[in-house]
């Protein structure tokens, strides 16, 4: 009932259910607490941590999720730094999913070598971890670091395949960026918006006229061309050209990206 509640927004009805429990333990205080930060009540939720450490309650992993997660949103390092000091005390440095938190926390709040440090230490990685510190190296422009990253994931989706190869395209690297978007079709991903504009303007970079018309023709087919990324993308590819020249033939090769 108090998961439901907190579901629903609901959260004076929540907090009357737990209250009134006479069975209070650690599921039920990690329902209460976690509910809390899912409804934006970060501040809430720690108060409550706060109690239910005082009830002599010990926390799981799913508690110290909750609350890494209300410290990373509250952007209190302080705090964040305790929570690091609790989860060691209680032996879940290790625990995968909240590394992955407390790699969100570290970035959140600036702290980088620190989020390096967590990911190195992990014994176990999962894709939220890779992601984590991939989009961290992508975001900082170290791209020979998130490139040896990128390639050293054990899983990748279509959000890391799209980072690379924007970030490629930005820092005018258009033919990796080009190189990166064939691997990416050929292993079975599909390009969202981001990645369709990126390539379109790497394309714009290297002048590849009929690989651009490809790529329009695709976009046209699949109605993503009126996308605001995309197609102020096509308008800078086609002031390399006259106009008419991307609203011909583009149906030509049109299941094809190059």
């Amino acid at each position: 009932m108090i998961s439901g509640f907190l579901r629903c927004g609901r959260v004076k009805e929540s907090l009357w259910c737990f209250e009134r429990n006479p069975f209070q333990n650690v599921v039920s205080w990690t329902a209460a607490i976690n509910g809390f930060v899912q409804n934006g009540l970060d501040l809430d939720a720690m108060k409550l941590f706060r109690r239910m450490l005082e009830s002599d309650v010990t926390p799981n992993d799913v508690t110290f999720t909750s609350v890494v997660r209300a410290s990373a949103h509250l952007c209190d390092s302080g705090l964040g730094m305790s929570i690091v000091g609790l989860i060691v005390k209680f032996g879940f440095e290790h625990n995968t999913s909240v590394c992955n938190s407390l790699i969100t926390l570290s970035l959140r709040l600036g702290e980088i070598d620190f989020a390096q440090r967590i990911f190195d230490r992990m014994e176990k990685r999962d894709v939220v971890s890779w992601t984590a510190i991939f989009d961290m190296h992508v975001e900082m422009g170290n791209l020979k670091e998130a490139r040896r990253i990128f390639e050293d994931m054990p899983e990748r989706n279509e959000v890391s395949w799209s980072a690379m190869i924007a970030r490629y395209s930005q820092s005018g690297n258009a033919e990796e960026a080009v190189e990166l978007f064939h691997r990416m079709v050929q292993d079975g991903y599909y390009p969202n918006r981001s990645c369709f504009a990126s390539i379109i303007n790497a394309l714009a970079n290297l002048k590849a006229l009929q690989s651009g018309k490809n790529i329009h023709g695709h976009v046209s087919k699949v109605g993503l061309e009126k996308d605001i990324f995309i197609s102020s993308s096509l308008i800078n590819f086609c002031l390399l050209y006259k106009p008419s020249i991307l609203r011909c033939n583009c149906h030509t090769n049109s299941n094809k990206f190059f």
